[in-house]
């Protein structure tokens, strides 16, 4: 998709269905659309399933933002331009941060939010970022092997620096330049738009706590906190995650389903 003469890109399954609303997700720090692989073709069995690349990430062009403001205006061009009706947005980490600044700027383009693994604000230490300057290589291991709360194939730890090292350390400090930033807390409370919460039970990075503040700020959300699973929880459950995400997508496609949903406890099993 070409905006303002870049070129973007989006990896799409399915098709646009009059029973459920598309679903856009959106990648964290330093990464890509392909942290999605485990949900682009499952969940698009119903409705059409759109994961981006963000500016100067992956296989797009462009220059990352250094705001979520900016990147909600550039996710309101690309939602245009693909004639998008209104649809749920995920955000994972960082594109969290962005989701929830998007349901702040254009919450009639939305039928619902879904953020994982995410925060009304977050920490990144200090240390991080000295070793990113000095040694881009070992702050990528690092990130990765904090990610997964469980054991994982040698080959997925592969794949998450792979991709860190495609983007490479302008685009990761730029990234968590952004996160540390990043604060929702004067205004979330003011998002009324169905809302599911996912978190892994033992994220690092992101820990419960901070989803747990998201439901309790967030009106009506529903928080899904799912075991044996971190940061990148839905690579690490695959399954449990997709079926949360498809529950919550179908019930946003019933008004009285809706209505369900926003009267529920923040806590709502995975």
């Amino acid at each position: 998709m070409t905006i303002d003469d870049a070129d973007y890109f989006y990896a799409s399954a399915g098709s646009a269905s009059a029973m459920h609303p598309a679903l856009v997700l959106l990648h964290g720090s330093g990464g890509d659309s392909s942290v999605w692989h485990e949900q682009i073709a499952a969940l698009a069995g119903g409705q059409h399933v759109i994961a981006v690349d963000l500016p100067g990430h992956g296989q797009s062009g462009g220059t990352p933002a250094a705001s979520a403001e900016h990147y909600a205006r550039w996710l309101k061009l690309l939602a245009e331009a693909l004639d998008l009706p209104a649809f749920v947005l995920a955000g994972h980490s960082m594109g969290g941060c962005i989701a929830q600044q998007f349901a702040r700027m254009y919450p009639e383009a939305l039928a619902g939010l879904i953020l994982a693994g995410t925060g009304l604000r977050f920490e990144i230490p200090a240390g991080y970022f000295d070793l990113l300057r000095h040694d881009f290589d070992e702050a990528c291991m690092v990130s990765c092997r904090q990610a997964y709360a469980c054991a994982m194939a040698a080959s997925v730890i592969e794949r998450g620096c792979a991709m860190l090292h495609r983007n490479g350390p302008g685009v990761l400090k730029s990234d968590l330049e952004l996160c540390a930033a990043f604060d929702g807390t004067p205004w979330a409370h003011g998002i009324s738009l169905p809302c599911l919460i996912l978190c892994g039970e033992l994220d690092a990075i992101t820990p419960r706590a901070l989803s747990e503040r998201l439901a309790i700020t967030i009106p009506g959300s529903c928080l899904a906190c799912i075991p044996n699973a971190g940061h990148m929880v839905m690579q690490e459950q695959p399954e449990l995650f997709n079926r949360a995400v498809a529950d919550f997508i179908a019930e946003q496609s019933c008004e009285p389903a809706r209505t369900t949903l926003r009267k529920r406890s923040p806590q709502c099993p995975a």
